[in-house]
């Protein structure tokens, strides 16, 4: 959604030859855009929604996505139709995986922060990187909501009219409960306590209900969010143009910050490209109480290549990492890991492409990767370039 309406309003707004003309006419599309993306299918908080359900599905969760039900107050879009026992035994088995579900809402945005501003790089981009400003700056006020009056408040107006455990968020406010079970991974789901109503387990914890160490590591990483603003792409700077052996190549660079199921990543990232192709690497921190671990992400992305007149492409990736130890956040040890990809586009036509992708990883966090154990995916799909 955010692509094609990017797109359409470069199209709509490409005529106007006056500078301050354009930069109104876009503000008032992309602030439409925005409207509709938060509160449609297939924007920004469905996408927030959507990574969450990734990583109940990876267990076997079912769930409901209330974006689909068009819900006008933001503050009350739920996943629902989740079963307390679902959270229980998801505590209990795989604690890991519930402090990464609280998070994955994060993770989403950052990852589609990044889509936006490698697809920048590779195709170019003339404003502002406006959607991918707004994808991160929700993080950011999301987390400081999640330490105020107001978010108690929203708690406590939720628990009064939501009497059925069919009606309610799987956690309430993201950070507060992620937080809490970071914190506690050998505590039962069911400490928590009754729901007000008598029914089922009280998912939806308050502020008050965090220790002082809770609260201030929410505080951290609302302080740390602001890590994924230093990116030069965001506010129009344009990459730095380099030649390296006779081919000329623009660069970019800047930092990221991830909340993960032992606590956070910040990494330092360099994007290049030259042409359609191009080159990325990120050098990563992965932090828990204990510890702070090193890895390393590459990747290349639509190398070219022709076979019987038909031009395909390939895009290679390597991810290798330490990390702490079961993913707690208590871990004083640590565990190797690693991610590998492959794939394959062909181009079917000037705008029309078809890909297929096979990725292969041992246990641990990847972003946009919903398993943490081992796992194997493959996927297919079609591009369009506009």
């Amino acid at each position: 959604m955010n692509e094609l309406g990017c797109f359409g309003i470069q199209s709509a707004t490409g005529f106007i030859r006056s500078p301050v003309v354009r930069v109104g006419a876009v503000a008032g599309m992309e602030a439409a855009l925005l409207l509709i993306s938060t509160y449609a299918p297939f924007g920004n908080t469905w996408l927030h929604e959507e990574y969450h359900r990734a990583v109940l599905s990876s267990r076997g969760i079912g769930s409901y996505d209330g974006m689909y039900d068009f819900n006008l107050d933001i503050d009350n879009v739920s996943i629902y139709n989740v079963a307390d026992e679902a959270l229980i035994n998801l505590k209990a088995n795989h604690p890991e995986d519930l402090v990464r579900l609280e998070a994955a809402g994060y993770e989403g945005q950052v990852d589609l922060a990044n889509s936006f501003l490698q697809d920048g790089l590779r195709h170019g981009t003339p404003l502002v990187e406006f959607p991918a400003f707004y994808a991160l700056f929700a993080n950011t006020f999301y987390l400081y909501l999640c330490t105020t009056n107001q978010a108690d408040a929203a708690t406590n107006e939720f628990n009064e009219k939501e009497n059925t455990i069919d009606v309610r968020d799987f956690d309430g406010w993201d950070y507060t409960s992620w937080s809490y079970d970071l914190h506690r991974p050998d505590e039962p789901y069911t400490a928590r306590g009754v729901h007000s109503s008598g029914v089922g387990v009280n998912r939806y914890l308050l502020w008050t209900d965090l220790t002082a160490d809770e609260q201030n590591y929410v505080r951290l990483q609302t302080k740390l969010s602001l890590l994924n603003f230093v990116r030069p792409q965001l506010f129009g700077m344009h990459p730095v143009h380099v030649g390296i052996g006779g081919i000329s190549m623009t660069m970019t660079a800047g930092l990221q910050h991830y909340l993960t199921p032992f606590g956070y990543e910040a990494g330092i990232y360099v994007l290049s490209s030259a042409h359609s192709t191009g080159f990325t690497a990120a050098i990563n921190a992965y932090v828990n109480r204990r510890q702070v671990l090193p890895g390393i992400d590459c990747g290349m992305f639509e190398l070219p290549f022709v076979i019987s007149r038909m031009s395909f492409s390939w895009s290679p990736r390597l991810a290798l990492w330490f990390q702490p130890k079961g993913l707690r956040f208590d871990a004083a040890s640590a565990s190797p890991g690693l991610l590998t990809s492959q794939r394959i586009g062909i181009a079917l036509d000037r705008h029309l492409g078809a890909f297929a992708e096979l990725e292969l990883k041992t246990s641990g966090w990847a972003a946009g990767t919903e398993e943490t154990g081992p796992a194997a995916a493959v996927r297919i799909g079609t591009t369009l370039k506009l």
